[in-house]
């Protein structure tokens, strides 16, 4: 939810561009990481991930060098998102049926 004011601009055509290059390089950490342990015919070209990110202050972080960084949108988090429910195992009861039951 964003706690900035429903009339003003967040992001700009910069801001935009920025989020996604830090958006697509985790992406391609995760595929990266994901794909090392298969074989090259199992291999995926995508991930679909859940991200959150923030707009972070100039004066963050505060550097005993001095320097500061403008204000950005910078990636807090990012978690895979399954492409199917990984709890659902075939034969329980929280699977779901296929085809019609009969009642």
């Amino acid at each position: 939810m964003s706690t900035l004011s429903t009339d003003a601009a967040v992001f700009d055509d910069t801001d935009v561009v920025e989020l996604h290059e830090q958006l697509r390089a985790v992406a391609d950490s995760w595929l990266e990481r994901d794909n090392a342990k298969l074989r090259p015919v199992q291999r995926s070209s995508i991930r679909t991930l859940d991200y959150e990110y923030r707009l972070i202050g100039a004066d963050w972080p505060a550097r005993s060098s001095g320097i500061v960084e403008a204000s950005r949108m910078v990636v807090t988090r990012s978690s895979p998102i399954p492409s199917r429910p990984t709890h659902w195992r075939k034969g329980t009861s929280d699977a779901p049926s296929s085809g019609s039951s009969s009642g």
